[in-house]
């Protein structure tokens, strides 16, 4: 893995490897990114903030369906998935990592 594959595993994200494939998924990359979301015991969104600024809870549910991951044979960071705030948080997401 490259180092800074093994960077995002030492910050918390799941190293996958399957048919020439090299990955290693963020699972916790809205945390890694400023956003945090409270949610109720449904699981529905209660509340969610960027940076300390208060966002929507449709916005952040929508974020909450985003499947972030470090493509290790491209070596760039890759998302899957639909969001409104999707490119506001990106660059919230690479400085945290250091991309």
């Amino acid at each position: 893995m490259s180092k800074i594959a093994n960077k995002l595993v030492a910050m918390g994200g799941t190293a996958w490897e399957s048919n020439g494939k090299s990955r290693v998924y963020l699972n916790n990359w809205l945390e890694l990114a400023g956003v945090s979301v409270t949610r109720y015991g449904t699981g529905n969104v209660s509340g969610a903030s960027l940076d300390g600024k208060k966002i929507s809870n449709a916005k952040a549910s929508e974020l909450g369906n985003v499947k972030v991951f470090w493509d290790c044979n491209s070596d760039e960071l890759i998302c899957q998935g639909e969001a409104r705030m999707l490119d506001d948080i990106i660059p919230n997401l690479k400085a945290a990592i250091g991309v």
